[in-house]
C-alpha cells in the first residue's frame, strides 16, 4: 500500500489559497473509512476533494463515497476518483459527514452559501447528514450575516422580476438594502446579459445589506420561504456542527457546536440539586418538533394530556437530534415544557383582552406599555413577553391550542392528584427556579424590540414568595388551582371512577388508532404538518392534490430535516402550479 502525499505543514504569511488548502486538509482528517460524506463546492472544498482523492489512490479509507453538491463537484470529484452517490441512494442517516466552505460565518456559526449558485443542493446534502464540517480561512467570520456580501435566494424562473419585488417589500424600509436578479454577460450577437443559471435551471436573487441583516434570522428565513415563487436562500442556520479556520499565520482553529454552547450554556448549581440551564435557539426547536409529534400519537398523548414516561421519550429524541447537548428530563426538559405551555397560555389570555393584537412579522405581542404592566399584576405568568420575540406561537398552538379552548385541561382527576405530588416532589427536591423569563439564549439579540424594552429588563427571575408563606406556586394556574384543593380532591368519591374512564378513553383511541390505514394516518399527519408550517387554506388544498396524485411527496416531507419542509412544499407548489 502506497502512501499519501503529507497534509502540508502551516507556516506564517500563507496566501488566502494556501489557508484554504490548510482548512481543508485538516477537515478531511475527520473522515473515517466506510463513511458516506456530502462533498461541498467552491474553491475551498475543492482542495478537500484533492486530499481525499490522494488519500484514495494510496489506499486509505476504504469504502468512502460522496454525495455531490453541484455538477462542478461531481465532475472534480469524478476526476481525483472519490466514488459517488446519487443523494437519494444515499439515506439521510447514512451521509455521516459532510464537509464544505461558506461566504460567511457568524459568532453562532450560522452561515451564508451559496454565492456559487448551488445552495439548494448544498442545503439538502448537508441538512440531511449527521455532521457539517464548515472550512473557512478568518477573513469569513463576521458580525452579522450579509455584511460582506451578497446572501443569495434561488428563485423559478417563472415570473421572477415579480419574485424579485416580493423579496424586496420583506425588506422595504430597511436602510441600505437591494436587491437584484444575477446575470453573467451576454453571449457574443447578444444585445444584453443573461440570467445566471443554478444547476437546477433556476435564477439567483441576490440580496446586499450596508452593514448586514438585523433582526429575527429564521423570522426572515420563513417569511422569504413564504414568497411563492422563492425555492431557498443561502442563510445555512444551525446546521454547522464544526467550524475549521484557518488564521492568517497559518495556525488553525476548530470551533465546535457543543463547545460553542458550553461556553454560552452554563450550567451552575446553588442549593441542593438546582439546575439552571439556558437553552439554544435550535435546542428549543428540536424540544417542541419532538413534542409536537408525540402529541400526533394516542400512544403518548390523549384527552389533552401527555402520558407519564413522555419526558423519557423527549430526551431519547434530543440525545439523538443533538448528540452531546446533556438535557435530562428532569429538570431541564420538564421545565423547558412547562416554560413554554405557560408562554403559551399567557399569550393567549393578552390575545383574547382588548388591545392587544399578535404582531405576525415580528412574532411578538403588540400593547401599550402600561397597558401591559396593569395586565401583569394580574397575570404575572405574561412577565418577560413585552417587546420580546416568541417565534414558536403556532407550534404551541398546534400542542396545546385545542386542549386550552376546548378545556381539556390536561388530566384527569385522578391523574391530575397523582400528577401534582410528583410535581411537589420534584420541586422540593430540586428547589430550582422555574426559567419563565429565560428565553433561547441563540434567539439572535436583535428579536427583542429595544424601543419597548427598560434598560433594567432581566432574562432570569426567581419564583416570588408571600411573606410569611411557605406555600410554592407552580408557573401552571391549573396545577396552582389543584394544589389548594388536593386534600379535598383526594377524598372525591368519583375518584377511582374518574380513573377507570379515563383509562377507558385511552384505550378506545389506542385500538382506533391501530385500525387505521396507514394512508390515512400519513395524510392527516401531513396536512397537520403544513398547518403548523403557517400555510395558508388555499396551500393546504393544493397540496393535498398533489399528495393524493404523488404519496411519495408525503413520504419525502417527513424525510427532510424541519428547516427545509417548508421550502420542499413551496416548491412542489410552484412545479405544480408550472404544469397548470
Amino acid at each position: 500500500m502506497g502512501s499519501a502525499a503529507a497534509s502540508p505543514q502551516p507556516s506564517g504569511n500563507l496566501t488566502q489559497d494556501e489557508l484554504k488548502r490548510v482548512a481543508a486538509h485538516r477537515a478531511v482528517e475527520f473522515v473515517e473509512s466506510g463513511m458516506t460524506l456530502g462533498l461541498g463546492t467552491g474553491s475551498t472544498a475543492a482542495h478537500a476533494l484533492d486530499r481525499l482523492g490522494d488519500l484514495l489512490r494510496a489506499g486509505a479509507l476504504p469504502g468512502v463515497a460522496g454525495v455531490p453538491t453541484s455538477l462542478k463537484t461531481e465532475a472534480h470529484a469524478a476526476r481525483v476518483g472519490i466514488p459517488l452517490l446519487p443523494l437519494d441512494a444515499a439515506s439521510g442517516a447514512s451521509i455521516r459527514l459532510s464537509i464544505d466552505g461558506a461566504d460567511e460565518v457568524d459568532p453562532d456559526l450560522n452561515l451564508v452559501k451559496g454565492r456559487g449558485g448551488s445552495l439548494l443542493r448544498e442545503k439538502m446534502i448537508e441538512g440531511a447528514g449527521d455532521r457539517f464540517v464548515v472550512i473557512v480561512d478568518e477573513s469569513k467570520l463576521v458580525p452579522r450575516l450579509g455584511c460582506t456580501g451578497a446572501v443569495p435566494v434561488e428563485v423559478i424562473p417563472f415570473g421572477a422580476p415579480h419574485t424579485l419585488g416580493l423579496i424586496r417589500k420583506v425588506f422595504d424600509g430597511v436602510p441600505g438594502f437591494h436587491a437584484r436578479l444575477r446575470t453573467v454577460p451576454a453571449a457574443n450577437g447578444e444585445d444584453s446579459d443573461a440570467p445566471f443559471l443554478t444547476d437546477n435551471g433556476n435564477y439567483i436573487v441576490e440580496m446586499f445589506f450596508e452593514d448586514g441583516i438585523r433582526g429575527d434570522l429564521l423570522d426572515i428565513s420563513d417569511r422569504l420561504l413564504r414568497i411563492t415563487g422563492v425555492i431557498e436562500h443561502g442563510m445555512f442556520l444551525g446546521m454547522a456542527t464544526t467550524v475549521i479556520v484557518a488564521n492568517k499565520d497559518g495556525t488553525v482553529t476548530v470551533i465546535n457546536k457543543k463547545k460553542m454552547n458550553q461556553a454560552v450554556s452554563s450550567t451552575s448549581t446553588r442549593g441542593r440539586g438546582k439546575s439552571e440551564r439556558v437553552w439554544t435557539y435550535f435546542e428549543d426547536e428540536a424540544l417542541l418538533k419532538a413534542l409536537f409529534e408525540l402529541s400526533l400519537d394516542p400512544k403518548w398523548k390523549s384527552e389533552g394530556s401527555f402520558k407519564n414516561g413522555y419526558l423519557s421519550v423527549l430526551k431519547a429524541t434530543l440525545a439523538e437530534k443533538i448528540p452531546g447537548c446533556g438535557l435530562t428530563a428532569v429538570p431541564h426538559i420538564e421545565s423547558r415544557v412547562r416554560h413554554f405551555r405557560t408562554k403559551y397560555g399567557a399569550i393567549e389570555v393578552m390575545l383574547a383582552n382588548s388591545g392587544f393584537s399578535w404582531d405576525e412579522n415580528r412574532k411578538m405581542v403588540q400593547c401599550e406599555k402600561q397597558q401591559y404592566e396593569d395586565h401583569c399584576k394580574r397575570h404575572p405568568d405574561a412577565k418577560g413577553l413585552y417587546g420580546i420575540s416568541f417565534p414558536h406561537l403556532d407550534t404551541l398552538a398546534a400542542i396545546y391550542g385545542k386542549d386550552i379552548a376546548t378545556g381539556k385541561g390536561a388530566e384527569g382527576l385522578g391523574d391530575a392528584i397523582s400528577n401534582l405530588e410528583k410535581e411537589i416532589t420534584l420541586e422540593e427536591s430540586h428547589d430550582r427556579e422555574v426559567e419563565e423569563d429565560s428565553m433561547s439564549r441563540e434567539t439572535p439579540r436583535w428579536a427583542s424590540d429595544r424601543n419597548l424594552l427598560d434598560s433594567t429588563s432581566s432574562t432570569s427571575k426567581r419564583r416570588k414568595r408571600d411573606k410569611g408563606n411557605e406555600v410554592r406556586k407552580s408557573s401552571d394556574p391549573f396545577l396552582d388551582m389543584l394544589g389548594e384543593f388536593r386534600d379535598d380532591l383526594k377524598n372525591a368519591s368519583n375518584h377511582f371512577g374518574k380513573m377507570t374512564e379515563i383509562m377507558e378513553r385511552e384505550a378506545k383511541l389506542q385500538e382506533e388508532a391501530a385500525h387505521k390505514d396507514p394512508m390515512q394516518v400519513l395524510q392527516q399527519k401531513s396536512i397537520t404538518e403544513l398547518t403548523r408550517l403557517g400555510f395558508t387554506s388555499t396551500e393546504l388544498v393544493k397540496a393535498a392534490s398533489v399528495f393524493v396524485n404523488v404519496p411519495n411527496q408525503m413520504t419525502m416531507l417527513f424525510a427532510l430535516p424541519e428547516t427545509l419542509r417548508r421550502g420542499f412544499i413551496l416548491n412542489m407548489l410552484a412545479n405544480e402550479a408550472q404544469k397548470n
